[in-house]
């Protein structure tokens, strides 16, 4: 008898953690482009219309491990729907493995746990967060699958018209994201002003950090080599012209998970600076410099080390290849076809 190998139709739909309307970063970002990165290729990629009774879709594509999800997640598994989630996870930990031991014992958190049990498979950024996974939450191997954050075409291959900012300040390091005390500019800014290194900040302060943008924009005033740039659109020429026209990139940040804009600056072929923490030693960030984010002596030698030696600080080709957009299109569409089988 002849064996059918032929995929199912794949028909996706999927749900985000929180409204956009109400709060929006690098993590909705990544879902919006990576449901167009899988439309590229043909599959049929939308968002969970919540107001829409048409049921024509097989797999539910959950953003995020948390609770907000849980309704929706049942109904999913009782209708008989693939269950896949993109999930940000912490670094694993003794610590952290007792929190989540303890967490499971809880109302609220006992309904996040159960909703693993309905996962078909789960996708996450790094080795690192496959170990916390596997480890802490008891996820069997074979169903974790390491799918990194994309980063757009045209910070590999900026455009030869990109547009170039008129400022006046050359050969600057780079720092970009959202403005907030986590994320550290304010140290950054002080080393740099230790060095005289021209700082060009490129991103919008977050809810909430109203005190630490007024202390960054305090920092800055008065400081001719320094700018700082607020609401450059994401994959924009102006934002790729950023990281082509600086000679290196430094986020000494507190805690992240794979920040998009690092990738970003190490597809445009930039040494990188981070913080020296767990987020950064991962493959995707081979050969940066690693500093403490809370010595300003610390970064300020991290800054001349990468000025001093560029080559040695960039992340090697083949490695970030891997987050290209048609990659991670690719990556998705042989998971929903694996859940499919």
């Amino acid at each position: 008898m002849e064996i059918n190998h032929t995929p199912k139709r794949v028909a996706v739909r999927m749900v985000p953690v929180q409204p956009h309307c109400f709060a929006f970063g690098g993590f909705e970002l990544q879902m919006i482009n990576a449901m167009a990165a899988v439309r590229d290729i043909g599959i049929d990629a939308s968002p969970l219309d919540p107001w829409s009774q048409t049921n024509n879709f097989n797999i539910t594509h959950f953003w995020g491990f948390e609770i907000s999800h849980f309704q929706t997640a049942k109904w999913a598994y009782l209708s008989d729907k693939k269950l896949i989630m993109t999930m940000l996870l912490s670094n694993y930990s003794h610590v952290n493995y007792l929190r989540n031991f303890f967490s499971r014992l809880t109302g609220s958190s006992r309904l996040k746990f159960q909703m693993l049990n309905w996962l078909s498979a789960i996708a996450v950024v790094n080795s690192q967060q496959k170990k916390y996974a596997h480890l802490i939450l008891n996820i069997p191997q074979d169903k974790i699958h390491i799918i990194p954050n994309i980063v757009e075409d045209i910070f590999f291959d900026p455009p030869s018209n990109a547009h170039d900012f008129e400022i006046d300040i050359k050969n600057y390091i780079l720092c970009t994201g959202n403005i907030c005390k986590r994320k550290n500019q304010l140290l950054l800014v002080r080393a740099c002003r230790k060095l005289g290194l021209p700082l060009l900040i490129v991103g919008s302060s977050m809810i909430g950090e109203d005190d630490y943008a007024k202390a960054l924009k305090d920092e800055m005033s008065g400081v001719k080599n320094m700018i700082w740039i607020q609401n450059l659109k994401p994959g924009s020429e102006a934002l790729a012209s950023a990281y082509k026209n600086c000679i290196a990139f430094a986020l000494p940040s507190h805690n992240e998970t794979q920040p998009i804009s690092a990738l970003e600056a190490a597809a445009a072929g930039k040494p990188l600076l981070l913080g020296d923490l767990p987020y950064a030693q991962q493959e995707y960030f081979t050969n940066g410099r690693l500093v403490s984010p809370t010595s300003i002596d610390a970064i300020t030698n991290g800054l001349k080390k990468i000025i001093d030696s560029p080559s040695n600080h960039l992340v090697p080709k083949e490695i970030i290849e891997k987050c290209r957009r048609a990659n991670i299109g690719n990556s998705y569409k042989n998971l929903y076809e694996q859940v499919l089988q």
